[in-house]
């Protein structure tokens, strides 16, 4: 297809697991945001599924071989600040755990 083999068809899918991980960080940033924490952590939970398996299938499906310009570690490291610093930050904000006087301190 376009010139493009299979593997590296398969390959660049990695990719595309690897950002859908932004998308369910939004999902539970959504969420928490409703003060459904419950439904947050779910989507955490997913995110975190998907950064379990995408670094195993990028090397089991050669990534750097086929797509050696597309960096997905820099993906994955800023998905994994936002879905693992972030969220945790704002869900601790938001839930108002620390008290009024002490919740700026959920962004340290």
């Amino acid at each position: 297809m376009f010139g493009i083999s299979r593997d590296a068809l398969w390959a660049f899918g990695v990719h595309i697991l690897t950002a859908s991980g932004a998308f369910f960080a939004f999902l539970s940033l959504v969420a928490a945001a409703e003060k459904d924490f419950t439904k947050s952590f779910l989507w955490m939970g997913i995110a975190l599924a998907v950064d379990g398996v995408d670094g195993p299938l990028a090397r089991k499906l050669e990534v750097k071989k086929w797509w050696p310009f597309w960096s997905g570690d820099m993906l994955d490291a800023v998905i994994d600040y936002v879905t693992y610093v972030m969220i945790p930050a704002f869900i601790l904000y938001q839930s108002g755990l620390m008290g009024k006087n002490f919740s700026f301190l959920s962004a340290a």
